[in-house]
């Protein structure tokens, strides 16, 4: 970025798809790569290509997003024999009048928008077909347009707009390698069924269905679990159960939905899978010897955290002084805010209450658990210092901000011994932007 040459160049992202992403479908900034035969449905934006160039965008499906393609400060861009279906903005190209003094890569190289080829896609349903704003040399040829509220807007920024071919970007520049007849080509079905709901995420990524799990749908207000069965091809049944009653089915083939009523503290599900061979989460192929079991299994012993947050300041900074000397401030001092909770889940994107403050304060949560002896993993994820106490013995300890580097560097972990009645306390301190502070225990 400081030097102004840009980032990752030359990918090629090829039959994806990238639908149902919260932001952005594919995100290519500062960079030049080739988007060929994606599907890329209802996200905020489909392609955010901020300061992007030389890139291909050729022959993709946009359907439902809020923006299709938005691109600021992009050059040489080819948009071609591309799709958009009943997006709210099909294409949206700007540029800001100016640039941050002290950054680097707009220092050092032109970020001015220029030098589209828009060619011969389709607009179908759109509230808006194409949007342009402060972007010169635009070539918008052959595209078509059906049922759109409004199919080009542009301002008085937008110069050498032209709707037929033209040389004049034969000597402007590179462009990718595209052609204006590019061959058509079907993007491939998917293996399983689309829609948002379908999207599985366990605790090792994205659930591709290919091998067998129990996948926690919800719990609902009267403490029934509902499960979804997935998997390939196969039967399933139950084999051992913890905490559950009434559950709805014991056996069945896959798909299947199942239910159950939580009778205790540890709900435990173990079932036996039949049927070919298949590839698990970790890449390990189960061959079809004997049967494969899968489970699940939610932990939650009887808690009630005492939770109290108390504001620091300059003197009192955590980062700056010993930790001893900012225990006895926080202990000597009155909490702004108090409340009970069964379980510490508590994400901050601002104050951490009505005119509290949203950085530079401590979280300081406390309970008691019983539980059976054995050995057990306590996971912590706090931004951005946090101690973890154990019966007064220190067990996590991340007390320095120059150690955060990355988002993973905010979850912390132990493993502990525990046996009967114990006592926890956690210290959270939060210095600026985004906190988080969360508890979780689980039986090995």
């Amino acid at each position: 970025m400081d030097t102004g040459e840009g980032g990752c160049n030359d990918n090629y992202l090829v039959e994806n798809d990238f639908s149902y992403a919260p932001t952005n479908g594919i995100e290519v900034t500062f960079s030049k790569n080739h988007i060929f035969y994606n599907t890329i449905k209802e996200c905020d934006h489909g392609i955010w290509g901020g300061y992007s160039w030389e890139t291909a965008i050729v022959q993709n499906k946009f359907a439902q997003n809020r923006i299709g393609i938005a691109i600021e400060h992009g050059q040489h861009i080819a948009i071609m024999n591309n799709s958009f279906t009943a997006d709210k903005e099909a294409i949206r190209l700007w540029a800001r009048k100016t640039q941050p003094a002290d950054w680097g890569y707009a220092q050092k190289r032109d970020t001015k928008s220029h030098n589209y080829r828009i060619w011969e896609n389709t607009f179908s349903g759109n509230n808006t077909g194409a949007n342009f704003t402060l972007t010169n040399n635009i070539e918008f040829i052959g595209n078509k347009f059906s049922t759109v509220e409004k199919e080009i807007k542009k301002d008085s920024s937008v110069t050498n707009f032209v709707t037929e071919i033209s040389a004049m970007y034969d000597s402007a520049g590179s462009w990718p390698p595209v052609i204006k007849n590019w061959p058509d080509k079907t993007i491939p079905p998917l293996r399983v069924a689309a829609g948002k709901e379908q999207i599985r995420i366990t605790e090792w990524g994205p659930y591709n269905y290919n091998y067998p799990i129990v996948f926690l749908k919800k719990i609902d207000s009267n403490n029934v679990y509902h499960f979804d069965i997935l998997g390939a091809k196969g039967s399933w049944k139950i084999i051992s159960s913890n905490n559950l009653k009434n559950i709805s089915q014991s056996s069945g083939s896959f798909p299947a939905r199942l239910t159950a009523i939580k009778n205790g503290e540890d709900v435990a599900l173990e079932l036996e899978y039949s049927g070919p061979s298949f590839t698990d989460a970790f890449g390990k192929r189960q061959p079809l010897v004997k049967p494969y079991v899968f489970s699940f299994r939610d932990y939650k012993p009887g808690t009630n955290w005492n939770v109290n947050w108390y504001k620091w300041d300059a003197t009192h900074n955590p980062n700056k002084i010993p930790y001893d000397s900012f225990k006895n401030f926080i202990n000597s001092s009155n909490a702004i805010k108090s409340e009970n909770t069964h379980q510490l889940n508590y994400t901050w994107w601002g104050a951490i209450g009505t005119q509290l403050p949203a950085d530079s304060f401590a979280t300081v949560a406390t309970t008691t658990i019983t539980v059976k002896k054995g050995l057990y993993n306590l996971g912590v994820t706090a931004d951005d210092l946090v101690k973890v106490f154990i019966d007064g013995k220190l067990v996590i300890d991340f007390w320095d901000a120059k150690k955060y580097m990355y988002d993973e560097d905010a979850h912390h972990s132990a493993i502990v011994e525990l046996n009967g009645r114990h006592e926890i306390r956690i210290e959270q301190v939060e210095n600026s932007g985004f906190a988080t502070l969360l508890f979780a225990i689980k039986p090995l």
